[in-house]
Order: structure tokens, then sequence, then C-alpha cells
């Protein structure tokens, strides 16, 4: 095997430790002791509106799912084009959840948009702000086995 590069991928069901295959563009993990490949799923131009549940036909269990926001429109620091993991994010603050939760099945990735979405301003001064469909589209990365 060609040389591997190293990444770690977070989100459902915690990190997933993972080498890049440079001479077949293949990325592999390790699945009950065994060299798998992980193949990408990518989902884009997901909907952002508060307190909804978007849900993904998929049809297998993932491996990972990560979520990102893509900036299409600059506002408060973010160019066109940047990209924001929010995959980790999920916090209760003054009576409100901030964040997207994912829970997946066999069929389906569910992705909860909660109450509010928050980004802090870019160069960070400390105060964030809501993002809004105006000015970004959320997508999922979802990494499955194979």
């Amino acid at each position: 095997m060609a040389l591997l590069q190293e990444q770690l991928l977070g989100g459902l069901g915690g990190d997933l430790k993972t080498q890049y295959d440079a001479a077949n563009g293949k990325v592999y993990g390790i699945r009950n002791g065994v060299l798998v490949e992980i193949r990408e799923t990518v989902y884009s131009g997901l909907s952002m509106a508060l307190n909804s549940t978007i849900t993904i036909a998929h049809g297998v269990l993932p491996a990972r799912v990560k979520v990102e926001l893509v900036c299409t429109v600059a506002i408060n620091g973010y160019a066109v084009g940047d990209i924001v993991d929010i995959t980790p994010i999920v916090f209760y603050l003054t009576n409100a959840l901030y964040g997207v939760t994912i829970s997946a099945n066999a069929a389906s990735i569910y992705l909860t948009v909660c109450s509010q979405l928050s980004l802090p301003l870019r160069p960070s001064s400390g105060v964030g702000f809501n993002p809004t469909s105006a000015n970004f589209t959320m997508r999922a990365r979802v990494y499955d086995y194979f």
C-alpha cells in the first residue's frame, strides 16, 4: 500500500481514525480489527429551518456523520465558500438549545436543528450571531465502511 496519510474524522459515534492512500485515492479505517475501505457521501443544500428534523434516506448505518455550514453570502467576517464544522456543537444557553443533533438507524440519518444556531464572529470577538439560510447552507458528510 502506498504512503498513507492519517486523519481524524469527528461526528456521530465519536472519532474515527482513518488512513488515506494517495496512490488510489481511497480512505481506510479499522473495523473489527480489519483494515476496510471507508467511502464518503456528501448531502448538500440541506435546510437550516430551526426546530426541524432533516431525514436523509441513506440505506445503511453510517460509520460517521459530520455536519457543516457553507457560507453562500459573505457576513460577519465569513467569506463565500468558508466551511464551519458544527458537528460537535450543541449547548444550552438562556432557555434555548443551540446546534444540530445527529442520530441514525439502518435506513436513515436524522439531523435535528435545535431552536437556535450560533457562530462566532470572525475574527473572534466573543460575540456570536445566528446564521440563516440567507447566508449559509448546511451539508452532511457521511462515512460508510465497505
